[in-house]
């Protein structure tokens, strides 16, 4: 489960575009990476910070499927 929906989370984060105040297109994941950790972070740290947050969310996605007994199988 962790595994197909990590890969789904980051596809769609990818195909989703927004326009910058500028004009030019930009990917959702872009947009998120640049004002939750760049604005505020070295890059190899936001890097890292990107990285560690998605792994979480999909670990607490997880858990919670464990907690409550939820297997699924692909």
């Amino acid at each position: 489960m962790a595994f197909f929906g990590s890969t789904l989370m980051a596809k769609i984060l990818y195909l989703i575009h927004l326009q910058t105040p500028e004009g030019a297109p930009i990917t959702l994941q872009a947009w998120l990476y640049r004002h939750l950790f760049a604005s505020w972070l070295p890059d190899y740290v936001a890097s890292l910070g990107w990285a560690l947050v998605f792994t979480a969310i999909w670990w607490g996605v997880t858990l919670a499927l464990y907690r409550r007994r939820i297997f699924i199988k692909i």
